[in-house]
């Protein structure tokens, strides 16, 4: 069986008026008549920011490129992935050493007097009585 040869890289389209395709000059111009239509509604100043926001974002469109593809094709799967609802799966990972909750059992001692004091001693006797508040 014989192979044909396949061009690998076939361009867009044919460059008709300058840098511009025709597709690309229909919608350039469109975007003049309506910025010159713009111009005379609205204010100088407002009609400045539009030009210059509108224009620029028509140049984006037509003129950037993302992995060679413009960028005006993929608003259309952009669009269509921001509006569609998604599903999210989510697995608990297992952790590889479970840790363990110990409870360590905390043991009341009790204070003991740093003097120490005999039994028969009447200075105990004179401690509890300071300690209680007795006379």
């Amino acid at each position: 069986m014989q192979q044909f040869k396949v061009p690998k890289f076939l361009g867009g389209g044919i460059k008709i008026f300058g840098p511009l395709t025709f597709k690309q000059f229909i919608i350039f111009g469109a975007l003049g008549g309506g910025l010159i239509l713009l111009y005379y509604v609205l204010p100088r100043w407002l009609f400045i920011i539009c030009a210059v926001l509108v224009g620029g974002g028509f140049v984006l469109l037509f003129f950037v490129k993302v992995d060679g593809v413009p960028l005006i094709q993929l608003m259309g799967p952009a669009i269509n992935y921001f509006a569609s609802g998604k599903m999210y799966f989510w697995k608990k990972k297992e952790v590889p050493m479970p840790m363990k909750i110990v409870k360590k059992e905390i043991k009341k001692t009790k204070k003991e007097s740093i003097l120490k004091i005999s039994p028969k001693s009447q200075i105990k006797k004179l401690m509890s009585e300071i300690e209680l508040g007795k006379k």
